[in-house]
């Protein structure tokens, strides 16, 4: 079998039990345990879903993560969203992912039909042209993501501030993998 091959058949069960083998073969050249940690709910279900510990040998374990950010977010947070998105003149950016987390009172897909101004966005980035085409709402950035995506609520910030755009604020939500993984 062909790597290509193994790639177009992912979920082929000969595909399967090749790379089942020859993950067992380099885990057997192991001394000890080899740890893996998948950090997002959506993993450990789909691990799960497909038995994939009962595929792996006994030295290979998992170590189920703290979730993603999305996942673990408190529903306390997603109240303050709706909270902020409820208010007059305010429009809530968020990342797509955000939009159907429940909160305690509903998701912000649930507030956005009530008539909430709750926007998703791919980019960080496009919370300037909402609060450029916007100027007398304002526009607040739900900020979410594992330290990978701080950065770009950082350079948000400061195109924020460059701009003199005074009709953004930040909510910011941010968390740490390191303190879980040392956990």
């Amino acid at each position: 079998m062909q790597l290509k091959d193994l790639y177009q058949g992912f979920r082929h069960p000969d595909t399967i039990q090749h790379l089942a083998k020859a993950i067992a073969v380099e885990a057997a050249k192991v001394a000890g345990e080899v740890n893996i940690m998948e950090v997002c709910g959506g993993h450990t279900h789909t691990i799960m879903k497909y038995g994939l510990l009962q595929l792996l040998p006994d030295n290979i374990r998992f170590i189920h993560g703290p979730g993603c950010p999305v996942c673990i977010m408190p529903k306390e947070r997603i109240d303050h969203a709706a909270a902020l998105a409820s208010m007059p003149n305010v429009i809530l950016v968020s990342l797509g992912d955000m939009i159907r987390v429940p909160g305690s009172k509903g998701s912000l897909a649930k507030f956005r039909s009530q008539g909430c101004d709750i926007r998703p966005i791919y980019d960080p980035l496009d919370t300037l042209v909402i609060a450029k085409d916007n100027p007398d709402k304002t526009v607040v950035f739900f900020a979410i993501g594992f330290e990978t995506s701080t950065p770009m609520t950082a350079v948000l910030v400061e195109q924020v501030i460059k701009l003199q755009l005074n009709n953004v604020l930040f909510h910011i939500n941010h968390v740490l993998v390191p303190p879980a993984i040392d956990a």
